[in-house]
C-alpha cells in the first residue's frame, strides 16, 4: 500500500473505533473516492485498502454513504474491460451501494449480474452477491431489472434453502 493509502487507512481506522456512524458519514467523499483507490489496489493484489474501506462501510450502519456522484467510475469498473479483481472489489462493495436511490438502476444491475459470474466464487463473493441481490429485489421497481440467471446463481453459492 502506498504512503497516502496507509495514512487515510489509518484515520479511517481511528474513526472507525468511535463508533460514531455520522463521524463516518461525513467523511463520506473521502471514504468513497478511498474505494476507487482501493479497487484499483486490489488489481495488484493489493487487500488492505479494500479490507479497510469495506470495514469502515460496515461500520457506517444505516448512515451509509453518498455514492451517487462515483456511480459512473463504478460503472465504469463492471464493463467489460475491467480485470476480475476490480469487479471482485465492486462485487464486494455492492452491498453498502444504496440500490434503492438509483432511478435507473437497470444498466449497473445488468453490469452488477454479469460481474457476479465472471467473479471467481468464494464465500465472501457469496455473500456479498447475495445480501446485493436480496437487497435489490426488495425493492419493486428494481427487481424486474434483476436477470433471472441471478436466481439460479444463488444456487451454485447456498447449500440450503434461502
Amino acid at each position: 500500500m502506498d504512503v497516502v493509502s496507509t495514512l487515510v487507512s489509518q484515520k479511517l481506522e481511528t474513526v472507525v473505533e468511535t463508533a460514531n456512524p455520522d463521524l463516518i458519514y461525513s467523511m463520506r467523499k473521502a471514504v468513497t473516492t478511498f474505494f476507487l483507490i482501493a479497487a484499483w489496489q486490489e488489481q495488484n493484489g493489493q487487500h488492505e485498502a479494500l479490507d479497510v474501506f469495506l470495514y469502515t462501510a460496515r461500520a457506517s450502519g444505516w448512515s451509509g454513504f453518498m455514492w451517487h456522484w462515483i456511480m459512473l467510475p463504478i460503472t465504469r469498473l463492471l464493463n467489460k474491460g475491467s480485470t476480475p479483481p476490480l469487479k471482485q472489489a465492486v462485487l464486494l462493495a455492492s452491498p453498502h451501494l444504496p440500490w434503492w436511490s438509483f432511478i435507473d438502476g437497470k444498466h449497473l444491475i445488468q453490469l452488477w449480474a454479469a460481474a457476479a459470474w465472471e467473479v471467481p466464487y468464494t464465500d465472501e463473493i457469496g455473500q456479498s452477491v447475495v445480501d446485493t441481490l436480496l437487497q435489490i429485489a426488495s425493492y419493486g421497481y428494481l427487481q424486474p431489472h434483476v436477470p433471472i440467471s441471478m436466481w439460479s446463481w444463488l444456487n451454485k453459492c447456498l447449500s440450503g434453502p434461502l
